[in-house]
């Protein structure tokens, strides 16, 4: 499969003003639901046909400084797997025995009432997730083993369910060779579970940006979103945990694998960042802030004119969280926020104009 990569010039974060006219007063975040108390990070959201799921995780105790850090191996349930049910504004915790080793950043999808979950870390100092793979029987409640998942990976996976099962976006590693992490798409088909790889796979010298050296785990993490039948995809090299460092942005056509480079992310964002699309333009916020606090800023991309714009910050600052569409609304949450206690969901709304709903656009 040929790789398509477009020559551009070495990416240069540039200043706020880059961003073409900005859409601040085009949206608003509304409070979709919070629960307080145990909040958890790494956990892994399926979109169900009634409600949204939410799997695994690990709990957060507050640290001596002005964050949190994750418990490590003894915190997990070693016969258990945490599942919520969230929908209308109500979030409900469940347990059902899950029989797999890992449970943070698991493979995690919703098909055809069945529910799927595999690999996963079992702490939150691991550095390769576990191979196994389960089917749950929502009506029978039933384990099934599965074929392995057949890659390495260590950041968060990205699922896309479709008619044969699912498409995955990772980023796979070879051994402990971290600075070849690179993005992989793959398609578990459920009829027959098998797996095959979708994509070319891209090499650290495709990117637009490399892996700054002495980074251990020098590995691209990819934040993608999906617009019709294309991923479009920024990825953050492991030093936005300390510095500002470009980002290099590509698309990735889910029907024939093909890698297309963009013109480069004009802004600042840095790791632990969702990332969502509502069909028409795609969303990426949130992630690392300033000094012990999250960020609250959101921009907005639009594919057709290949501009991005900033829109309305959160309500507050927001980290590890997840973006999901379900019944044709935009919801962002789970993860950290600045209030530290509780777990909050968040609804993207566009303001209304005159009437009716104002397009978004910027011209």
């Amino acid at each position: 499969m040929p790789l398509c990569v477009q020559a551009q010039k070495q990416p240069v974060a540039l200043p706020e003003v880059a961003f073409i006219k900005p859409a601040k007063d085009h949206y608003i975040w509304e409070k979709a639901g919070q629960i307080k108390g145990r909040v958890k990070v790494g956990n892994s959201v399926a979109v169900g046909d009634s409600v949204v799921y939410s799997f695994g995780g690990i709990d957060t105790i507050r640290g001596q400084w002005a964050g949190w850090q994750p418990f490590t191996r003894d915190d997990r349930h070693l016969a258990q797997g945490e599942l919520s049910f969230w929908s209308d504004g109500k979030l409900e915790r469940d347990s059902i025995h899950y029989p797999g080793k890992g449970f943070y950043h698991n493979l995690f999808f919703y098909n055809n009432g069945f529910l799927y979950v595999g690999g996963g870390h079992d702490s939150g100092a691991s550095l390769y997730a576990w191979p196994d793979f389960w089917r749950y029987d929502l009506n029978q409640h039933l384990w099934s083993r599965l074929r392995d998942i057949p890659i390495y990976y260590r950041h968060r996976l990205y699922v896309y369910p479709n008619d044969s099962g699912a498409l995955i976006l990772a980023a796979t590693l070879k051994n402990e060779l971290f600075k070849e992490a690179t993005p992989a798409l793959l398609q578990y088909n459920a009829t027959d579970d098998t797996w095959s790889l979708k994509s070319q796979i891209l090499k650290a010298t495709d990117l637009a940006v490399t892996p700054p050296e002495g980074f251990i785990s020098g590995a691209l993490e990819p934040i993608p979103f999906r617009i019709e039948n294309d991923l479009y995809i920024l990825l953050l090299s492991t030093c936005g945990f300390g510095g500002d460092c470009p980002n290099s942005f590509f698309k990735l056509s889910m029907s024939d694998g093909k890698w297309i480079a963009l013109p480069p992310f004009p802004g600042t964002i840095k790791a632990h960042c969702f990332a969502f699309s509502d069909g028409t333009y795609g969303f990426v916020g949130g992630g690392i802030g300033a000094g012990p606090f999250n960020s609250r800023v959101v921009y907005r991309y639009d594919p057709r004119r290949e501009e991005w714009s900033r829109i309305e910050d959160l309500p507050n600052g927001l980290r590890r969280a997840v973006g999901w569409n379900f019944r044709g609304e935009n919801y962002v949450g789970f993860g950290l926020t600045d209030e530290l206690d509780r777990i909050v969901i968040y609804k993207l709304k566009e303001k209304k104009k005159k009437g009716k709903n104002f397009s978004g656009r910027t011209d």
